[in-house]
């Protein structure tokens, strides 16, 4: 019995002279290649794929890009189609790719410089978005959009949004990333700007954004603010730093019937 032969030609070749639309040339030049045709079955050569090149024709693999770098299409005939990845900058086909500095990006392939992020912004190095930029402290906004400086009565220390002044805290300065403590024994309500909103603390008087101290011995004050203290009612005392009418009690030698006034003992009592 006769059995039918065939052979296989292996061929370093120029596809350009060959290339269909199949093997388009990607590189504008020779694609080195490795013609792997079977006469009988018609396998062709396959293109480099994605992070990978080759050089040279010849039946051996495509080589991986080297670190840090990947090709943008398939077919890549040298090195430089190797370009930094994302958040990476350098030379085409290098070794050194090295990542974008702090408050920069670079979203693209290739060896062009990071860009800096927006106005009052920052990323993290290596970044390779522009919504990798988040405002800075003290200033509020969409990633990678404009940040507008926390308005007085309000900061931001962290990532979010500006958020009011704590009660007992103030700041009258814009873009702040922290809030001043209202004086020892005064307070102020959520979101306030200047040092004149502290009052003083029940129990407590002094001048407006001054210095609070308590009531003296025989008053009260039973509200925030820095009106006066309020003497109690006669014939009764309450110690220091009180803070409600019902903390005045009758001194000695008085007494009271009904729990609010307070009158001096009757004779031999």
């Amino acid at each position: 019995m006769h059995t039918s032969t065939y052979k296989i030609n292996r061929t370093p070749v120029d596809v350009r002279s060959q290339r269909t639309q199949d093997t388009p040339d990607q590189m504008g030049g020779p694609v080195a290649a490795w013609l792997d045709h079977d006469t009988s079955a018609g396998a062709a050569c396959t293109q480099c794929a994605l992070g990978s090149f080759k050089s040279f024709s010849g039946p051996q693999a495509c080589s991986m890009c080297p670190r840090n770098t990947s090709s943008s299409g398939v077919g890549s005939t040298d090195v430089t189609a190797c370009k930094c990845n994302a958040g990476l900058t350098g030379l085409d086909g290098g070794e050194q790719c090295v990542p974008c500095y702090r408050g920069s990006y670079k979203d693209v392939l290739g060896d062009s410089a990071c860009l800096p992020c927006p106005s009052n912004s920052s990323t993290e190095a290596g970044s390779a978005k522009l919504v990798d930029c988040r405002c800075s402290r003290g200033f509020s906004g969409a990633d990678g959009a404009l940040c507008v400086p926390c308005s007085a009565g309000s900061y931001k220390n962290a990532t979010g949004n500006c958020l009011a002044c704590a009660a007992g805290t103030y700041t009258s300065e814009t873009a702040s990333f922290e809030c001043t403590h209202c004086p020892t024994r005064a307070t102020s309500s959520p979101g306030y700007v200047v040092l004149t909103d502290c009052i003083c603390n029940k129990g407590y008087t002094g001048p407006t954004g001054g210095l609070c101290e308590a009531c003296a011995q025989g008053k009260f004050k039973g509200f925030l603010g820095n009106s006066s203290c309020i003497e109690c009612p006669h014939g009764s005392t309450s110690e220091e730093g009180s803070d409600n009418v019902t903390d005045c009690e009758c001194s000695a030698g008085y007494t009271s019937a009904t729990g609010r006034e307070c009158d001096a003992c009757q004779p031999g009592k």
